[in-house]
């Protein structure tokens, strides 16, 4: 749990998309595209969609997630991502289902394998967000069934192994409950000239920094100022910070899901240390969350 001096900002990420979408023009977005191949040709790049629909382009930023098909496509599916052993667990409580918690900050609470932050999305009334990581070991037949963590069996089971790691009280007021398998990326690609990977496409981390949007972000701002000033330090800048943040979301993970008793215990002496250093969280969290 960080001091209160210590701002994080929060938002639901319908409200950036609508926002970011507000300063479009209705026609600059395509909908129902699947790419099926990416060329380059000479200082050009040609493109496939379904449908037989193609266009030419000068630059390419591909940004459509983990699974990305685009960064498939021109590593001829030679990096993909890897299952992370652990499951996201995503829902809701109501504000009046929490007691003894600081309904303004991010709460963190850590467990055996296992920990789970519950947070605000703004300042009105709105329920809280939950969010919690779980070491789980699937088979490769389960993981290729998606339905799967949409089934009641197998979000039960989840909560079942949580009876042991939550509070009764919050465990049985979590609503819309949903579950999804981690996966991570486990190495970087260098696309051909004037294409990009963007997010997750470029690199997907372990969900214990709350990193992944704010880098995606970041990411565009720096790719933005990149094309503009015609630089070409885009991709080694973000792989120096790509894996400093992957380090430390490992390291994150690693002291979240600690078990042994003396591990726990100089944990939590160092965090109660660390946590009311402003220049240890400055530089811990601020060369993360701050361009």
């Amino acid at each position: 749990l960080f001091r209160s001096d210590c701002k994080y900002t929060t938002l639901k990420r319908s409200k950036l998309v609508e926002f970011l979408k507000d300063g479009l023009k209705d026609d600059i977005i395509k909908y129902d595209h699947n790419i099926e191949k990416i060329e380059k040709n000479n200082d050009q790049i040609d493109l496939s969609f379904n449908k037989n629909i193609k266009a030419i382009c000068d630059y390419l930023i591909i940004s459509d997630g983990v699974f990305s098909k685009g960064k498939s496509l021109i590593s001829n599916n030679k990096i993909k991502p890897a299952y992370n052993n652990s499951i996201a667990i995503r829902g809701n409580i109501s504000r009046n289902k929490i007691q003894n918690l600081n309904q303004n900050n991010i709460s963190l609470f850590m467990g055996r394998n296992f920990h789970y932050v519950i947070y605000p999305v703004n300042i009105e009334n709105e329920k809280l967000n939950f969010i919690g990581v779980l070491e789980y070991q699937l088979t490769a037949n389960e993981l290729d069934n998606y339905s799967l963590f949409k089934e009641k069996t197998f979000i039960q089971s989840i909560k079942d192994k949580l009876k042991n790691k939550l509070s009764i009280t919050i465990l049985e007021n979590i609503e819309n409950i949903k579950c999804f398998p981690v996966f991570v990326s486990k190495g970087y690609l260098k696309p051909g000239k004037n294409i990009f990977l963007l997010g997750d496409a470029f690199f997907a981390f372990p969900p214990s920094f709350a990193q992944g949007a704010s880098q995606s972000i970041e990411g565009a701002s720096e790719l933005f100022e990149n094309i503009i000033n015609n630089k070409n330090s885009f991709y080694d800048y973000r792989v120096a910070k790509v894996k400093m943040i992957n380090n430390r979301s490992k390291l994150n993970h690693f002291a979240f899901h600690a078990s042994n008793p003396i591990i726990i215990f100089f944990r939590n002496i160092s965090l109660k240390l660390l946590t009311k250093n402003k220049k240890f969280l400055e530089n811990y969290l601020g060369k993360i969350y701050k361009n």
